[in-house]
Protein backbone atom coordinates (compact mmCIF):
# COMPACT_ATOMS: atom_id res chain seq x y z
CA UNK A 1 0.00 0.00 0.00
CA UNK A 2 2.60 2.60 0.87
CA UNK A 3 4.47 1.20 -2.78
CA UNK A 4 0.75 2.22 -4.24
CA UNK A 5 1.51 5.83 -2.49
CA UNK A 6 4.18 6.96 -3.51
CA UNK A 7 3.88 5.77 -7.19
CA UNK A 8 0.91 7.61 -6.77
CA UNK A 9 2.84 10.62 -5.78
CA UNK A 10 5.50 10.44 -8.20
CA UNK A 11 5.59 12.40 -11.39
CA UNK A 12 3.65 10.65 -14.41
CA UNK A 13 6.77 10.82 -17.46
CA UNK A 14 5.48 12.53 -19.99
CA UNK A 15 7.34 12.39 -23.65
CA UNK A 16 8.00 15.87 -24.64
CA UNK A 17 5.64 17.08 -27.53
CA UNK A 18 6.88 16.75 -30.81
CA UNK A 19 7.63 20.04 -32.88
CA UNK A 20 5.07 20.78 -35.31
CA UNK A 21 5.57 19.30 -38.98
CA UNK A 22 6.84 21.09 -41.44
CA UNK A 23 5.40 24.03 -43.15
CA UNK A 24 5.38 22.07 -46.76
CA UNK A 25 2.89 22.03 -49.28
CA UNK A 26 3.10 19.91 -52.52
CA UNK A 27 3.48 22.00 -55.41
CA UNK A 28 4.90 25.08 -53.27
CA UNK A 29 7.54 26.17 -54.76
CA UNK A 30 11.29 25.34 -53.32
CA UNK A 31 12.39 29.31 -52.92
CA UNK A 32 9.09 29.48 -50.97
CA UNK A 33 9.35 26.28 -48.92
CA UNK A 34 13.06 26.66 -47.84
CA UNK A 35 12.19 30.37 -46.65
CA UNK A 36 9.32 28.91 -44.91
CA UNK A 37 11.69 26.28 -43.16
CA UNK A 38 14.14 28.60 -42.49
CA UNK A 39 11.39 30.84 -40.70
CA UNK A 40 10.90 27.81 -38.40
CA UNK A 41 14.26 26.95 -37.69
CA UNK A 42 15.02 24.01 -40.35
CA UNK A 43 18.68 24.75 -41.47
CA UNK A 44 19.93 23.73 -44.39
CA UNK A 45 22.50 20.46 -44.11
CA UNK A 46 23.13 18.39 -47.77
CA UNK A 47 24.58 14.90 -47.33
CA UNK A 48 26.92 15.35 -49.86
CA UNK A 49 27.60 18.45 -52.45
CA UNK A 50 26.01 18.78 -55.46
CA UNK A 51 27.90 18.53 -58.97
CA UNK A 52 28.26 21.69 -61.37
CA UNK A 53 25.81 20.23 -63.77
CA UNK A 54 23.08 19.23 -60.63
CA UNK A 55 23.53 23.24 -59.71
CA UNK A 56 22.58 23.62 -63.63
CA UNK A 57 19.72 21.38 -63.27
CA UNK A 58 18.33 23.16 -60.47
CA UNK A 59 18.54 26.24 -61.48
CA UNK A 60 18.95 27.60 -57.72
CA UNK A 61 22.04 28.76 -55.27
CA UNK A 62 19.94 26.84 -51.92
CA UNK A 63 22.71 25.56 -49.80
CA UNK A 64 20.21 22.90 -48.95
CA UNK A 65 20.49 20.80 -52.95
CA UNK A 66 22.19 17.47 -52.57
CA UNK A 67 21.53 15.93 -55.83
CA UNK A 68 19.89 16.32 -58.56
CA UNK A 69 18.69 13.48 -61.39
CA UNK A 70 20.01 14.10 -65.19
CA UNK A 71 17.21 11.72 -66.11
CA UNK A 72 13.51 11.07 -66.33
CA UNK A 73 11.29 13.68 -64.31
CA UNK A 74 14.27 15.83 -62.58
CA UNK A 75 14.04 14.68 -59.46
CA UNK A 76 16.26 16.96 -57.11
CA UNK A 77 16.83 16.19 -53.70
CA UNK A 78 16.95 19.21 -50.79
CA UNK A 79 18.10 18.26 -47.06
CA UNK A 80 17.67 20.08 -43.97
CA UNK A 81 18.13 19.83 -39.95
CA UNK A 82 16.73 21.02 -36.63
CA UNK A 83 18.17 19.52 -33.83
CA UNK A 84 17.93 16.12 -34.49
CA UNK A 85 15.23 16.20 -37.07
CA UNK A 86 16.18 15.62 -40.40
CA UNK A 87 14.64 16.29 -44.12
CA UNK A 88 14.36 15.59 -46.98
CA UNK A 89 12.39 17.32 -49.72
CA UNK A 90 12.13 16.30 -53.47
CA UNK A 91 11.10 18.45 -56.28
CA UNK A 92 10.31 18.35 -59.99
CA UNK A 93 10.77 20.94 -62.45
CA UNK A 94 8.04 23.51 -62.30
CA UNK A 95 6.27 24.71 -65.54
CA UNK A 96 8.34 27.72 -65.99
CA UNK A 97 11.43 25.43 -65.31
CA UNK A 98 12.32 23.96 -68.52
CA UNK A 99 14.41 27.27 -69.65
CA UNK A 100 16.35 26.38 -65.89
CA UNK A 101 14.58 28.99 -64.53
CA UNK A 102 14.93 27.18 -60.86
CA UNK A 103 10.95 27.13 -60.45
CA UNK A 104 11.86 23.47 -58.89
CA UNK A 105 8.22 22.06 -56.84
CA UNK A 106 7.93 20.38 -53.60
CA UNK A 107 6.66 16.74 -54.76
CA UNK A 108 7.17 15.11 -51.18
CA UNK A 109 9.17 14.99 -48.24
CA UNK A 110 10.28 12.50 -45.61
CA UNK A 111 10.68 13.36 -41.73
CA UNK A 112 13.37 11.36 -39.72
CA UNK A 113 14.68 11.44 -36.29
CA UNK A 114 17.81 10.72 -35.28
CA UNK A 115 18.53 7.69 -32.97
CA UNK A 116 19.25 8.78 -29.62
CA UNK A 117 22.80 7.91 -28.50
Amino acid sequence: MVAAALLAQAPAHRPAPLPPPPPLQAQQPIQAADARLRQQGWRPDAEQSPSGFERELAGNGLASLAACSGTGQGFCRYDYRRGPQRLLLITVPGPRASGGAGDGRVLRWQLESAPLP
